[in-house]
């Protein structure tokens, strides 16, 4: 009975029972904002992210929508080695967890081949000739050798087993090949590329009057940017083994290069 009498006479107290109130007011409204900031946000509610690469956009369209996320259109760039108007790469990537109609920021292959013109690089040097074939968006293709006293230097170009004439047009990113002339010299040593992308390879490689042999991803390099940021962490001949001129030089290449090494 006192302490009941204890109650009523603290909650007839003004200023008490103004200060009770205004705590669980301030309670009620921090939770129901909490509660509210749940709801609007989804939170815990998310949705994997599906693989859009590889699809025309109208078909990706359709499997975002079913995903819950939306498509959106970021870039078009250009690449002979894939069919045209189809997704290239995404941001995020496939299989991440993302909040409910997340945007997935998508690169589009373009519609349009760019051209470009072929040089004429015969009688130049093989470092010569590469540096104007890749300066025109263009790459050197099967590089091939005969007797010549003029060691190391273009002796004719074509293009898919044709005679190339200067500034004939092509797609952009096709291949020249280029005969080379073997002065006497018949081997020569397979470079160190261990750490390098794939376009310091290639060039190492090509440099070395070797081939490109096959190019190997491990499952890190998921889309183009990947590719691009890959590095050789195995190659076949090793580093610095005798071969023959134009012979090919296989590469591995990976995005995180050093868990080969035991490493995380």
């Amino acid at each position: 009975m006192g302490k009941s009498n204890f109650l009523v006479r603290y909650w007839n107290n003004f200023y008490f029972r103004h200060v009770l109130l205004a705590v669980l007011t301030l309670i009620i409204l921090i939770f129901g904002s909490l509660l509210i900031l749940n709801i609007i946000t989804r939170h815990g509610q998310t949705y994997i992210v599906p693989d859009l690469t590889n699809m025309r956009p109208a078909d990706a369209l359709e499997i975002a929508r079913q995903s819950s996320v939306t498509l959106v259109v970021d870039d078009s760039i250009y690449t002979a080695r894939k069919p045209r108007g189809i997704i290239l790469e995404q941001t995020p990537r496939p299989n991440t967890r993302v909040k409910k109609w997340r945007k997935i920021f998508v690169r589009i292959n373009a519609q349009s081949v760019q051209m470009t013109s072929a040089p004429n690089v015969v009688e130049a040097s093989l470092r010569q000739a590469r540096a104007m074939i890749e300066s025109r968006g263009l790459e050197v293709g099967r590089l091939s050798f005969s007797p010549d006293w003029a060691h190391g230097i273009v002796l004719s170009q074509t293009y898919r087993g044709r005679p190339l004439a200067p500034n004939a047009k092509l797609p952009v990113e096709s291949r020249i090949d280029l005969e080379i002339g073997q002065g006497g010299i018949y081997e020569t040593r397979t470079p160190p590329l261990a750490g390098m992308t794939l376009n310091a390879a290639k060039t190492a490689i090509t440099d070395a009057m070797l081939n490109v042999g096959r190019v190997m991803y491990d499952h890190t390099a998921q889309n183009i940017t990947d590719s691009l940021n890959a590095v050789v962490y195995a190659q076949f001949p090793p580093a610095d083994d005798p071969v023959s001129l134009g012979s090919a030089v296989d590469i591995m290449l990976s995005v995180r290069p050093p868990e080969y090494q035991g490493e995380e």
